[in-house]
């Protein structure tokens, strides 16, 4: 992946996370992330992108600090920051998912 003129790593996480996403055909699906690149890509690509949110941004710059140093705290922070990102957006079967974005 580059973003500007800096190739970003792409690393793996040692256990993936579930995502609300939106998916092209509109529906709300649970998706595993399971590299960060795809969690860059899914904290990014959606609409509205939450720029309000604390937990968002946080998220995206671990994510970012993993893909520019992929030094393995660094992919396991970024995995915990997502995870909460995610456990904020899940909520109860009865109600409605939310996404991450």
């Amino acid at each position: 992946m580059l973003i500007g003129s800096t190739l970003m790593q792409n690393e793996p996480f040692r256990e993936p996370v579930t995502v609300y996403l939106k998916h092209e055909d509109g529906v709300l699906r649970p998706t595993r992330i399971c590299i960060t690149q795809e969690a860059y890509k899914a904290l990014t690509s959606g609409d509205p992108i939450p720029i309000g949110e604390p937990e968002w941004h946080v998220a995206l710059r671990a994510i970012v600090k993993a893909l520019l140093d992929p030094k393995a705290e660094n992919i396991e922070a970024s995995r915990r920051a997502l995870q909460r990102l995610a456990n904020l957006t899940a909520t109860p079967a009865a109600a409605p998912r939310r996404t991450i974005h």
